[in-house]
């Protein structure tokens, strides 16, 4: 099912949200790394643009310990609006696939940037679109982009020939997450297997997935 299209008065931060993505694919592809100098901006300028977004609409917002359901505050206009929009940006900047992609690094299965792509990426779609459509498709657009990742590897380990040694590399590692002492320990082996693994500059697929995600959200085109 569609979610929605474009936000009115968003439509043209869209497209440069698009852009810094694919800079930031490209340079994966040509260094295997996305600079900090790069990311980390992306990241503070979504969660700035959320809360000055949601200052400007303004929002009414209870502050409440969870589980006591304790009210702590109540704000209300602009306050209300911006605690709502950098909450929400916050909130999708480490949503759950952030958590997946962050041990995926921690076991040296990609490299930091890849995550802080992804953070900004989950940053500008709170902003752009809220809470509820943007978790949707920082959801969508993360399966998506590990279905094209996935391809992507199958088709180069296709053309080397390689495609019995990663097999075993990977049935390796899962089997390392059960056996290992530690994180470290589980990061150390796949970095010793990592000269006979097939390698992708991760940011590609990524990139590929939100932005053909967010798209194909926008004309309607999706299957379901």
């Amino acid at each position: 099912m569609c979610l929605a299209t474009i936000p009115p008065g968003h439509l043209w931060i869209v497209p440069v949200v698009c852009v810094v993505l694919i800079v930031e694919a490209y340079i994966d592809l040509t260094r295997l790394k996305v600079p900090n100098r790069l990311t980390l901006p992306t990241i503070l300028a979504g969660w700035l643009y959320a809360t000055i977004g949601g200052a400007v609409n303004g929002a009414d917002v209870t502050v409440y310990l969870p589980f006591l359901n304790v009210d702590l505050l109540h704000l209300s206009g602009v306050l209300g609006g911006a605690l709502d929009g950098l909450w929400s940006s916050l909130g999708l900047t480490f949503y759950w696939p952030t958590w997946v992609l962050f041990v995926m690094w921690r076991i040296n299965g990609m490299g930091a940037g890849d995550v802080k792509m992804h953070m900004g990426f989950g940053a500008w779609m709170a902003a752009i679109y809220g809470w509820e459509t943007g978790s949707a498709l920082v959801t969508w657009g993360f399966i998506v982009g590990v279905l094209v990742g996935g391809g992507i590897s199958m088709v180069l380990m296709w053309m080397r020939g390689d495609f019995a040694q990663n097999r075993k590399n990977m049935a390796g590692i899962v089997g390392d997450l059960f056996t290992s002492k530690s994180v470290d320990e589980v990061a150390d082996r796949a970095k010793a297997r990592r000269p006979g693994m097939q390698i992708i500059p991760y940011g590609v697929p990524l990139c590929i997935g939100y932005i053909a995600y967010v798209v194909a959200d926008h004309f309607s085109v999706l299957p379901w």
